[in-house]
C-alpha cells in the first residue's frame, strides 16, 4: 500500500450531494487508521453478515484479507449480536449469523470493548440508531464501506467521516452461513 495514492472521500468532496471518488476497503482502514498507531488505536472491522448480504460474503471476505496487515487481530462480524473472529478463520468460511441486522449490537460492542477507531462493512440496512448509539459512533473516528450507492445518504453514512462503496461485489450465493439462534429478525 503506497501513502502516496490520492485519496479523495465524500468529507473532501466540493458538494455536499456528491460522494466523491470512492476508494477500496483498504484504503478505506489505511485512512482511519492514520499513521503510527499504537496497538490499542488500532482499526476494528465490523463486516455485516445479515442475510442481506450473504450472496456476497465471498468478495467481501477478500477485501477484509486484503486489508488485514491495517487492522485489528478478529473480524467482528456482525447481524443481530457482534462474534469476534480471528483474520484467519474467514478463510475457512466461517460466519455465523442470527439473519437480521441490527447497528446497535455494533455501537455496544465498540462501548465495551473501549474501540476508537472503527471501520463497518455493510449493505446500509442496519436498523435504527438511538441517540446513544449515535453518540458512540460520533466519538468514534469512523469509515463506513458500503456494497451498494444505495445508502450513501443513510444514517450510518451520515455518521462516517469518511464513506467508500466497494464496487464489483459479484452476486450469487456466498459460502453459506450457519444460522445462530438468538435475537435475529427474518432473512430479507
Amino acid at each position: 500500500m503506497e501513502a502516496t495514492l490520492p485519496l479523495v472521500t465524500r468529507a473532501e468532496s466540493e458538494r455536499d450531494d456528491e460522494p466523491g471518488r470512492l476508494e477500496p476497503l483498504e484504503q478505506l482502514v489505511w485512512q482511519i487508521g492514520g499513521a503510527g498507531l499504537r496497538s490499542r488505536d488500532s482499526v476494528h472491522l465490523y463486516l455485516d453478515v445479515s442475510g442481506s448480504v450473504e450472496s456476497f460474503l465471498e468478495p467481501l471476505y477478500a477485501a477484509v484479507r486484503g486489508a488485514a496487515q491495517f487492522i485489528w487481530r478478529d473480524i467482528h462480524l456482525f447481524s443481530t449480536d457482534v462474534l469476534d473472529v480471528p483474520i484467519r478463520d474467514l478463510a475457512k468460511s466461517a460466519c455465523q449469523t442470527t439473519g437480521g441486522t441490527s447497528i446497535v449490537a455494533v455501537a455496544r460492542h465498540i462501548r465495551q470493548n473501549g474501540v476508537r477507531r472503527a471501520v463497518i462493512v455493510t449493505d446500509g440496512e442496519v436498523g435504527c440508531l438511538g441517540t446513544r448509539d449515535e453518540e458512540t459512533f460520533r466519538e468514534t473516528i469512523l469509515g463506513v464501506a458500503l456494497t451498494s450507492e444505495r445508502q450513501t445518504g443513510g444514517n450510518l453514512a451520515r455518521l462516517a467521516r469518511h464513506v467508500v462503496v466497494l464496487r464489483g461485489l459479484e452476486s450469487g450465493r456466498g459460502p453459506g452461513c450457519r444460522r445462530r439462534r438468538g435475537r435475529g429478525g427474518p432473512t430479507r
